[in-house]
């Protein structure tokens, strides 16, 4: 078997250095790298890798940003996201976006290197945590071009969408409060209410939707965390 180049990205550091020490023990891969998500994009131009697997925690809108932008610009590379929750929404973007496996971290080390080798042949795996509410279509819009039709959609107020952007970039809800001077309870008010409105369960599946729909700050020229 072959060599696959695998670079993680995302995720806490202490959880990237455990996963590179257990893909380390696998003689046909080979860990190039790791990054945040948002130096991703650099480092997949540097170390050209078979695989990338970008961690959607703790910001989730660094990782979607992060899929799509390697998408485009190194089609060669496969992607698969590794995620704390398998939701509908962000299996559906993460696809169309062009990643070629959604993860849940309920996944065993074994499990994930057949993932892997899979991704890498360039299968689409999809872990059974996360399918269980699999359109049938899917793969036909995992290749759909433009964004989502937003008609019909909760309407938010300029506050609001100022909150969703936040979120989106992994602001605790006391750093809200703090960058737009309210105070904690309003800030927790604000985004229960967005939740209630845009009908999702909580701020991971909250960050899926505003990259989806263009409310988060896209990754900056710089690549620091």
């Amino acid at each position: 078997m072959r060599e696959i180049k695998v670079l993680l990205a995302g995720g806490k550091e202490i959880f990237r250095e455990g996963l590179t020490r257990l893909l380390k023990e696998q003689p046909h891969i080979s860990v190039v790298s790791q990054c945040s998500s948002r130096q991703a994009p650099t480092k997949v131009k540097e170390t050209k890798p078979d695989v990338i697997i970008i961690d959607t925690n703790p910001v989730v809108a660094d990782a979607l940003m992060a899929t799509r932008k390697i998408s485009r610009l190194y089609p060669k590379t496969k992607i698969a996201v590794l995620t704390e929750e398998g939701n509908e929404g962000e299996l559906l973007f993460v696809m169309e976006q062009g990643a070629q496996g959604y993860l849940t971290k309920g996944i065993s080390v074994e499990d994930l290197i057949k993932c892997i080798e899979l991704i890498a042949r360039g299968e689409i795996v999809i872990t059974p945590l996360a399918s269980a509410s699999l359109p049938k279509d899917l793969i036909s819009r995992r290749n759909a071009k433009g964004r989502k039709d937003t008609e019909g959609k909760p309407c938010l107020s300029n506050r609001e969408l100022e909150i969703v952007g936040l979120v989106a970039n992994g602001l605790t809800n006391k750093e809200i409060a703090q960058k737009l001077s309210i105070t904690d309870n309003t800030s927790k008010v604000h985004i229960k209410n967005i939740l209630s409105k845009l009908q999702l369960r909580n701020r991971q599946h909250l960050a899926a939707y505003a990259v989806q729909h263009g409310l988060a700050t896209t990754l900056s020229g710089s690549d620091s965390e």
